[in-house]
């Protein structure tokens, strides 16, 4: 392994490409741009970015007839798709601050769900420490490494899910 990381969460600034990459997901038009194109069913749903650093991301999935299901509660497929985004949004930010390129996919997803929600919901992801790392076994390894993420999501009545997903990079030669 390498002695020195490839950056450290706490001390490194975003560098350009990231804090350009953080610009576009941050800003509304730009975002939902991005989104039709590349993630067409959470821009259906209306999803958007309310915080983004190196050391977590934060997702609001509005509550509405394009994101709840027959009970009038939000659809658990919706859910997903958010939780994913808040752990995919920081992993492709991270991937941005490092001179390196990944390939990262997700190889796992388990949810918790403690209660219906019937409100907006925020999934935040707040493990960017893991994904430094994670990406720095990579980097060391040249082979595929594995990390889970965990992902709360809550209303303002308290927490509805819990979102575990397993993610998969190897460095791209």
């Amino acid at each position: 392994m390498s002695t020195t990381p490839l950056y450290s969460v706490a001390e490194s600034p975003l560098g350009l490409r990231a804090a350009a990459f953080r610009r576009v997901l941050t800003t509304g038009p730009l975002f939902k741009g991005m989104l039709a194109v590349r993630m067409p069913l959470l821009a259906l749903a209306g999803a958007r970015i309310e915080r983004l650093d190196l050391d977590r991301c934060e997702v609001r999935l509005p509550h509405g007839w394009r994101s709840q299901n027959i009970f009038g509660s939000t659809y658990f497929a919706a859910t997903l798709m958010a939780a994913e985004a808040a752990c995919g949004t920081i992993v492709l930010l991270h991937e941005q601050n490092s001179p390196h390129k990944f390939g990262p996919i997700v190889k796992s997803i388990k949810a918790d769900f403690t209660r219906a929600a019937y409100s907006d919901i925020v999934f935040r992801c707040t493990q960017g420490d893991a994904v430094a790392e994670w990406l720095e076994r990579a980097h060391d390894s040249r082979e595929r490494v594995e990390t889970t993420l965990d992902v709360v999501g809550s209303t303002e009545e308290g927490e509805v899910a819990r979102v575990s997903v397993t993610w998969s990079a190897r460095l791209k030669i």
